[in-house]
């Protein structure tokens, strides 16, 4: 069970589960995310640019806050991956969160705003700029 009490998702297979149109949890996104590139911990960000950004920054344990609120935010999470974003005409770059996620327009919406209160508890000013979530509807 989630901690929310709804069941947690029924994950069999985790490597064919990232496109399967699976909803799942923060653990099997977790496992996916792990297994799809090699993380040896989920905290860990899947690329060496995005581990050594986050390092730099002190990003590691936020970065990790952020993906856990958005599983729990976001009731359905279809997809979820990390990126370093650069940008040349300022000169400054970002982790960003890319999340899929599904539900009515509305419903999300809500589910970011939710996401957006608990980020600022969560993470100090000086780290959250570094931290970026960009959700698509699917």
């Amino acid at each position: 069970m989630r901690g929310d009490g709804r069941a947690c998702c029924d994950a069999r297979g985790t490597s064919d589960l990232w496109n399967s149109g699976h909803d799942m949890c923060y653990k099997h996104i977790m496992e996916v995310v792990a297994g799809r590139n090699g993380w040896a911990d989920p905290g860990v960000p899947a690329t060496a640019e995005v581990e050594r950004f986050c390092v730099q920054h002190d990003l590691m344990e936020h970065l990790s806050a952020a993906l856990r609120l958005v599983s729990e935010c976001f009731d359905l999470v279809k997809e979820l991956s990390v990126r370093l974003q650069h940008d040349p005409d300022v000169g400054d770059e970002w982790v960003v969160i890319d999340a899929a996620v599904r539900g009515e327009r509305q419903e999300v919406r809500t589910s970011y705003h939710r996401y957006l209160q608990a980020f600022v508890a969560a993470v100090p000013a000086a780290q959250r700029e570094k931290v970026r979530l960009f959700y698509e509807r699917v």
